[in-house]
């Protein structure tokens, strides 16, 4: 790949936040049978043939640029001319050290294949291509945030190309492996007119009325040169955009157009994304005489393809609305924790997503992969994993340590496993799994249990009421517990398990020596505290004698919604799993904390935490999907070993309609229910040559095709 082409970046230095502009004339004399241009960018490009866009948005993907640099194919067999052509590549370098991308080589890297009748014809990236002195966008921006994700974007409409000098682009030393991006790019999903709020002194308001990742699309005209400020926010303070990046104060939240005098302009600065519910134009607006203004809801172009839905139970609609808007905003070339403040991809975080994305959403395999692949290459040699990848956690400033988020690694994993079985992706793994459980069975002491150390532990986040003031967290041991298991189960056929199933019998003994009490998971080994959320991650791991577990349902029950994002997970999962269908949707749709809250609050998109506080677009916490899809509908994940897919349906008295769709390597499996009396009424839609049961009142009935049944409960 690449093997004739050049790392090319223009003559200057390359500071933080500069743009290169890149282009390459030739002629074509015969008829074009097929053309192919391949072409990776750091840290993103725009790719031109003859003036039409070709790349989609914010690409390429970040990737942890020391081992895997993504690049981008593209079929331009329709785009090139019989006669002069002009490819154009434009290049934005952030540098910077920011959390969420490795500041890298600056430039590009292109090849192309065009096939006429009687020729190959190679266009390479090489010396002599040129590149412009000067274009309109400016070099050497501050950056947006505090995190140095994003730099602001002032585009210059006055410098004419045309008239610019041209030099040779400059060669460089580029990237050691050149591998294709697998996840989509950047597209868009709708262009939606926002809402004219109002005139406040220089500036015009516009509301979005939800919060969007994207960019406005500004088309105007001005009597005079003008330079106008584009600002975004999720909140409005004094009728004007707050000047904040979520729950963070920013003054330069914004982006910049210069125009000139008398001309048609379009704007979109649309080189990172941005994330915002309402934004304003602020500069001499009494100068422009045309003015049209759209957004554009643009970010990786996965496709929802599963969901929930129910006519009696209207507010299931709601948080399955909630789920689209979040997810769409949240991945952008990665599962990203906020589209705004962050744009990072946590381990933890992206292991919860991963929850709602594994049944929903039909690029799984590519996303959960990129998560894995992009851990996988930043994985310390202690085993050990950075908090956020690719990022720039080689800087103080970014090198904090979650020792909980790394195991979640092994279930990342798990998950994906789940989907096919495929013994390929545990391969690939293997290694990466191994050295972090030996990381863990070296930390295990004389107690037999892991021992907490000076890092940031998180068993439940944000504003979680875990006790973490002992020396074992009941948490992390659970969870390296539940680690080793999910390798046994993973690797049985592939690596000797007497070693390991000894740890984990000898580690599962201590637990439930040392950390329970009374029938219950203490916090830690000295805490008076019960955590409802570790309550819930001992049933899921199986540690209650069968006597304990109704007492423990009981005190869960009778908590209320006292966990956060991370254990209200298996919270709700367990009371599904043990049929408390009423207490799990009483949870799951709480009038005053939960989902229930946050969707009557009138929010169209998931926060972070149940408090009004953080970040108000976060996909993680949006596993309640996949909960209803497998508990309530009793679709699993995933098949079972032998092929077949069991699905069992829990009814409960508050729902009386649900209709579900779930993505399978197969298609998509779609059934639904409506209650009447003591009779359920099914309609299904069952993909091609795929096994499927229904099993209902120990019936077991073969679904088919496309069908109804009615059947008595």
């Amino acid at each position: 790949m690449f093997n004739q082409a050049q790392w090319l970046w223009k003559s200057k230095f390359a500071t933080p936040n500069t743009y290169g502009w890149f282009f390459k004339e030739f002629q074509i004399d015969e008829d074009i049978q097929k053309a192919i241009i391949r072409i990776s960018a750091h840290n993103h490009m725009k790719l031109l043939i003859n003036g039409k866009l070709i790349s989609g948005y914010v690409s390429p993907a970040p990737s942890y640029i020391e081992k895997e640099k993504l690049f981008l194919e593209y079929d331009i067999t329709h785009d090139l001319l019989k006669g002069q052509n002009k490819i154009d590549v434009i290049v934005l370098y952030l540098g910077g050290s920011g959390q969420n991308y490795r500041n890298g080589i600056p430039g590009f890297i292109l090849e192309a294949q065009i096939m006429t009748l009687h020729k190959v014809i190679e266009i390479v990236s090489d010396r002599t291509w040129l590149c412009y002195d000067q274009t309109p966008y400016k070099d050497d921006m501050p950056y947006q945030q505090s995190r140095r994700i994003t730099a602001v974007e002032h585009y210059d409409a006055t410098i004419s190309l045309d008239v610019n000098k041209t030099s040779c682009a400059t060669e460089l030393n580029g990237y050691p492996n050149y591998q294709k991006q697998r996840i989509p790019e950047g597209a868009v999903h709708e262009i939606i007119r926002p809402i004219f709020i109002h005139q406040c002194q220089n500036a015009y308001v516009y509301d979005c009325t939800k919060i969007v990742s994207g960019f406005p699309l500004i088309q105007l005209r001005s009597s005079k040169k003008v330079t106008l400020k584009v600002r975004y926010s999720e909140d409005l303070h004094e009728q004007r955009v707050k000047h904040n990046v979520a729950n963070e104060y920013s003054e330069m939240y914004y982006d910049l157009l210069t125009v000139p005098a008398d001309q048609n302009i379009q704007f979109s600065p649309n080189f990172t994304y941005k994330a915002f519910r309402y934004f304003e134009i602020e500069g001499e607006i009494n100068l422009l005489s045309e003015l049209d203004v759209s957004v554009i809801v643009a970010s990786t172009n996965i496709h929802i393809l599963g969901g929930i839905s129910s006519k009696s139970f209207p507010i299931m609609n709601d948080l399955n609305s909630m789920f689209q808007q979040t997810q769409h905003n949240n991945v952008l070339g990665l599962i990203v924790d906020c589209p705004h403040r962050e744009q990072a991809q946590y381990l933890g975080d992206s292991t919860l997503q991963a929850e709602s994305i594994i049944s929903s959403v039909y690029e799984r395999k590519e996303l959960i992969e990129k998560v894995l692949n992009d851990f996988m290459h930043a994985q310390y040699s202690d085993g050990t994993f950075p908090f956020v990848a690719p990022g720039s956690t080689d800087i103080a400033e970014f090198s904090i340590k979650i020792p909980e988020y790394d195991l979640y690694f092994i279930h990342l994993l798990f998950q994906r496993y789940q989907i096919d079985y495929s013994t390929d992706i545990l391969h690939a793994y293997h290694s990466v799994v191994k050295k972090l459980i030996e990381h863990y069975r070296l930390r295990l002491d004389h107690h037999y249990l892991v021992r907490k150390t000076s890092d940031w532990h998180i068993s439940d986040w944000p504003y979680p009421s875990v006790d973490h003031s002992g020396n074992y967290l009941t948490y992390e041991n659970m969870l390296f517990y539940r680690s080793v298991n999910e390798y046994i189960i993973m690797y049985k056929t592939i690596d000797d398990m007497s070693d390991m199933i000894q740890m984990r019998d000898s580690l599962r003994n201590s637990i439930v020596t040392l950390l329970k009490h009374n029938g219950k998971f203490k916090d830690h080994e000295d805490s008076i505290h019960f955590h409802q959320g570790i309550q819930a991650f001992g049933l899921e791991n199986d540690l209650f004698e069968s006597y304990e577990i109704e007492n423990v349902l009981d005190y869960i029950v009778s908590l209320g919604v006292s966990s956060s994002i991370i254990l209200s997970k298996y919270v709700i999962e367990q009371l599904f799993r043990f049929h408390r269908e009423k207490a799990a949707l009483s949870y799951i749709f709480d009038d005053n904390r939960g989902w229930g809250h946050i969707i009557r609050s009138g929010s169209q998109t998931m926060w972070e935490g149940f408090d009004d506080i953080e970040s108000h677009s976060h996909a993680w916490g949006l596993y309640p999907i996949r909960l209803i899809q497998e508990y309530l509908m009793g679709i699993p994940a995933g098949k079972s070993v032998d092929e077949t897919w069991l699905i069992k349906p829990q009814f409960t008295e508050m729902i009386k309609d649900l209709s579900v769709s779930v993505i399978t390597d197969k298609g998509i499996l779609a059934l639904s229910y409506v209650i009447e009396g003591n009779h359920v009424h099914f309609r299904y839609n069952i993909p091609k040559n795929m096994d499927v049961l229904l099993c209902i009142n120990k019936q077991s009935i073969r679904l088919n095709g496309s069908d109804k049944l009615s059947i008595i409960i």
